[in-house]
């Protein structure tokens, strides 16, 4: 579920088996806007938000069921007229997570048997929401925040509030976006006074920043994990050209950290995808960690997508060990940080004899090799021979060159078998 451009506006939308089905909007509300932001297990239940800013309507939740939107009000004490968000909801669709007005601002609430409960906001805070729930609605998450943007998360459990214990030193802000089952895992983003933000996994009282991906990436969000908390996902965010923060949608595992969804596509070759859309955030995940689901920008014509992806494993193999995962890298077998390709065939120099592009490495390729012997690759004419791109065809290649007689170049992860 989600929200999508409309003939009416803002709409929210239910996809499934390839069907994006709009969800409309509560009526009489200027302008027409509404987002779906949670869904129960079976798909039978969506919650959302109705309202957006600017609007001569405040923000309403409102459940979906059966083809009927219902606004779900807000506190019956709030202010009016209501106000009221959804964020998260329960596999079972029987607790809603957000946020109501309330006598004296916005609280973090949660909508059960036909009515919000505020969830109890520490005092010396100025508003707070409910962000995430588990699974199983046992424990519920939520942030609390002042003007400044200071403010701490808190999880909500058997009708009892506590914080997150463990905020690294220098963090002045924690948030919740996602629950394991039961509770033992908790992800989202912390950050300072300086809007440097990461992404990370608490349990058992100590929150972990998860780091970045490599590169140029400043910040990191963690939106979505596993039932058993054992894969995050999430987006790494660096600034680009224009001053704006872009995305890369990520999954992390304990075992092989934090790694670039695209990069994990194209090493399990997955259906549809080599290059074709900007995975920007990766949003939720599914219980079983293999199912992920955010919005990016493509392909052409371009704009923005709502995509999903389904994994073969939450791991993708680096199996030369030179920092680049097998989906891309085009020696998959021989470590090749610089990924040199000469001949731009996406078969790296050092895995690719075949200088005669016949298929294989035989005593043809060998002959060429011999005649560029002691030459160097300034004039670009012995380039293909410089199999360790070194600048000079010698006897480091013959070396290279043997290991390769009687074999097809490669293998390369751009390249299908």
């Amino acid at each position: 579920v989600g929200y999508s451009g409309s003939a009416n506006g803002e709409e929210a939308f239910r996809w499934e088996n390839g069907v994006m089905t709009g969800l409309g909007d509560l009526p009489g509300r200027t302008p027409y806007a509404s987002q779906a932001r949670a869904v129960s297990a079976d798909g039978a239940i969506v919650a959302g938000t109705s309202g957006g800013y600017p609007s001569t309507n405040r923000q309403q939740a409102f459940l979906w069921s059966n083809a009927v939107l219902t606004g779900l009000g807000s506190l019956p004490d709030c202010f009016q007229p209501p106000l009221s968000s959804a964020n998260a909801m329960s596999d079972d669709g029987s607790v809603l997570v957000g946020r109501s007005c309330a006598p004296n601002g916005v609280t973090a609430a949660a909508y059960r048997n036909g009515a919000w409960e505020d969830l109890g906001a520490y005092p010396t805070f100025d508003d707070s929401t409910g962000s995430a729930v588990s699974p199983d609605g046992s424990v519920i998450g939520g942030q609390e925040y002042d003007a400044d943007l200071s403010g701490r998360a808190f999880l909500v459990q058997d009708g009892a509030i506590t914080i997150l214990d463990g905020t690294p030193v220098g963090a002045d802000w924690a948030w919740p976006a996602d629950i394991s089952l039961g509770g033992a895992f908790v992800v989202g983003a912390f950050g300072n006074a300086s809007f440097r933000v990461q992404a990370y996994r608490y349990a058992n009282g100590v929150m972990i920043g998860l780091g970045t991906l490599p590169g140029d990436f400043n910040d990191s969000y963690a939106y979505g994990v596993s039932a058993d908390g054992s894969v995050v996902v999430g987006s790494s965010m660096w600034e680009n050209r224009y001053g704006f923060y872009t995305g890369a949608a990520f999954i992390w595992t304990e075992a092989q950290g934090m790694q670039s969804l695209a990069e994990v596509l194209l090493t399990q070759h997955a259906t549809g995808f080599r290059h074709a859309m900007n995975l920007g955030p990766a949003l939720g995940v599914s219980a079983d960690g293999l199912t992920i689901v955010g919005f990016g920008d493509g392909p052409a014509p371009g704009g923005r997508r709502a995509w999903i992806a389904v994994l073969d494993s939450p791991f993708a193999p680096d199996t030369d060990g030179d920092g680049l995962l097998d989906g891309v890298d085009n020696c998959t077998l021989v470590p090749n940080p610089s990924q040199c390709d000469i001949d731009g065939d996406e078969i790296g120099n050092h895995c690719d004899g075949d200088l005669t592009d016949n298929g294989f490495t035989n005593a043809q390729d060998l002959t060429l090799l011999r005649q560029a012997l002691g030459q160097t690759t300034t004039n670009g004419r012995y380039d293909a021979e410089d199999l360790n791109c070194n600048g000079v065809v010698n006897a480091q290649d013959v070396t290279i060159f043997r290991g390769l007689l009687g074999r097809p170049p490669g293998p390369s992860g751009f390249v299908v078998p």
